[in-house]
């Protein structure tokens, strides 16, 4: 496990009940910034490859978050995450197949009769498929295309809006890609 980089975790890192997060990018940030306000007390760690300084100011200034540097393709790192003990993983990194390898490694380990809680981005349509016909238990599917989610939810916004507006104005989106 590489640097801690936002306070120390030293011999007290019998952590429970924390959110294991892996990726340091803007998605990332996004969603730490959405646990910090929905689960008040819960510790985050974030655990990303190669640590940036934009990450260390983003990361640095929030309580309950730890950034440490690490690879979560090396047995070692997932460890020390205490997964096993974790509320939630979410795998937010740009890398899918190594995304989907620990996702479904977490579930095999640490998934138990319920399951673990977990958000696993992944940016392909078949893989997205496939990992969630792995990893469905009780109706949820854990892997989410994240450029689809936002389009979607953008087009449902819209159509709101166009409802609101009887038609007043017109709305052009572009750049959507495959989904």
């Amino acid at each position: 496990l590489g640097d801690v980089y936002r306070g120390q975790l030293g011999d007290e890192w019998a952590w429970r009940d924390h959110i294991v997060l892996a990726g340091g990018g803007r998605v990332a940030r996004a969603v730490v910034d959405e646990c910090l306000r929905a689960f008040p007390g819960t510790r985050i760690l974030v655990v990303e490859k190669r640590v940036t300084d934009s990450m260390l100011s983003h990361f640095g200034a929030l309580k309950r978050v730890y950034l440490i540097g690490g690879d979560t393709t090396e047995p070692s790192t997932v460890d020390a995450l205490r997964i096993g003990h974790a509320r939630a993983l979410m795998l937010l990194t740009n890398d899918e197949l190594a995304n989907v390898e620990l996702a479904v490694q977490s579930e095999a380990h640490f998934g138990g009769e319920n399951g673990l809680p977990m958000l696993v981005r992944v940016a392909d349509l078949d893989l997205t498929d496939r990992a969630n016909r792995i990893l469905a238990r009780g109706g949820r599917q854990p892997c989410v295309n994240i450029h689809k989610a936002v389009a979607e939810k953008i087009c449902r916004d819209s159509i709101d809006y166009m409802t609101e507006n009887k038609g007043r104005e017109a709305l052009v989106f572009t750049g959507f890609g495959r989904f």
